[in-house]
């Protein structure tokens, strides 16, 4: 049994693998390594506070979730999310199979195992990795996961909306089109009229995401961003903590993105 594997089963994560007394050759890890401090700031931009596990083997780490979880710091049980961090080319297989209660995912040198009820934020920790943690400067043309469509930012105040790219049109109060249709900016948020940009909502193909999709995008083009298609036709990607997480709702009809929300959702 590899390194890998001792360690989950010592921690009480039942790990099954994939060449465990057969003779398939195992292979050094050899793609990107993020750092320990890297996984522990995208899980922690979920809500997530991760620390490391008492005992690892060389050349891996394994990040367990604190006892309390989120913002509101709830009372969590162990190993909730349990993440396994490879700091260096180590002579291991991954997982192939855990027990019904636990989730995989996988990206890079890191793996994480949670419970369904957390999967959401698990995903989009990675997510967060493979395409960065922080805001990207907005553009014309830029989404922002969780953050901006068309340089217009979520937060951003009306007025300064507005002085940037002027009053937009509108037939109803709060809701403004810019660029000639091409995006609606709303300042309503649970029955409440504000004076920031509350949520972003585009069906033009001429916006993107740093990976490159858009409306129009297949639901395979999808994947690489860890969304989650648990409820059809919308693919969502959290980009906060509960309560009411900010995220990316992409919705597909008949295999493509037809439109794309930026907000919180609560």
């Amino acid at each position: 049994m590899t390194r890998l594997a001792w360690l989950l089963a010592a921690l009480g994560v039942l790990v099954t693998l994939a060449a465990c007394g057969a003779s398939h050759p195992t292979r050094p890890y050899s793609g990107r390594l993020y750092s320990v401090r890297q996984v522990k700031g995208a899980f922690a931009a979920l809500g997530l506070e991760l620390h490391r596990a008492a005992r690892h083997p060389p050349g891996l780490v394994l990040l367990l979730n604190n006892a309390r979880l989120g913002p509101e710091h709830l009372p969590s049980p162990p190993r909730v999310v349990t993440v396994a961090v490879i700091t260096h080319p180590l002579e291991a297989e991954s997982p192939k199979s855990l027990t019904r209660h636990a989730r995989v995912t996988k990206y890079a040198n890191v793996t994480a195992f949670s419970r369904p009820y957390i999967f959401d934020e698990v995903r989009a920790a990675v997510s967060a990795l493979r395409w960065g943690t922080t805001p990207v400067k907005p553009g014309r043309r830029l989404i922002g996961l969780g953050d901006s469509i068309g340089g217009i930012r979520l937060g951003q105040s009306r007025q300064s909306v507005e002085k940037a790219f002027g009053p937009g049109t509108s037939k109803h109060r709060g809701l403004v089109r810019y660029f000639g249709g091409h995006l609606l900016v709303d300042y309503w948020f649970h029955d409440g009229l504000y004076t920031h940009v509350e949520y972003l909502l585009t069906r033009w193909g001429g916006y993107h995401t740093r990976s490159g999709v858009h409306v129009g995008s297949s639901r395979k083009d999808l994947r690489p961003l860890f969304v989650s298609c648990e409820s059809k036709p919308e693919c969502w990607l959290q980009a906060g903590p509960t309560p009411d997480p900010v995220g990316t709702v992409f919705t597909v009809r008949h295999g493509k993105v037809v439109q794309i929300e930026v907000g919180s959702f609560g």
